[in-house]
């Protein structure tokens, strides 16, 4: 199984998703921040009705064991170009694991003039660079 396929959601409701924290995304026991992260930013952008994350934030409250999730979602602002989401998942028993707040667009819609005109800064080798070596103060 994939990364899409174990951070897959399904739409219950309006705003209210499940989904499932598959054993093998874990550290130590726990799952893996991103891989929440994942799974609550697939249930966002539904509801968000926009496919891709712009900016997503997380706070982990509790560590995710493997089993079903819920995650409640809020759109706190439906703009033209970008849609901001609350989401809160929540274990099979409602404790809260993870609250995040994404904004989300659509790239495919997006237009106009793209510019990137930024290059690296010019570096000496780095023989030619002064060490500088750590001090107790």
């Amino acid at each position: 199984m994939g990364f899409a396929d174990a951070s897959a959601v399904e739409r219950m409701e309006d705003h209210l998703f499940r989904g499932e924290v598959l054993p093998r995304w874990d550290i130590a026991g726990a799952a893996n921040g991103g891989y929440l992260l994942a799974i609550a930013g697939r249930a966002s952008a539904i509801a968000a009705e926009c496919p891709d994350p712009a900016s997503i934030s997380a706070h982990f409250l509790a560590p995710a064991k493997p089993g079903a999730v819920t995650i409640e979602t809020e759109v706190l602002k439906a703009g033209r170009r970008f849609t901001t989401v609350r989401a809160v998942i929540r274990s099979d028993e409602g404790r809260p694991i993870a609250a995040t707040l994404g904004s989300f667009t659509d790239l495919a819609q997006a237009g106009g003039v793209e510019r990137v005109d930024a290059a690296p800064p010019d570096l000496p080798p780095v023989d030619e660079c002064i060490p500088i070596e750590p001090t107790d103060t």
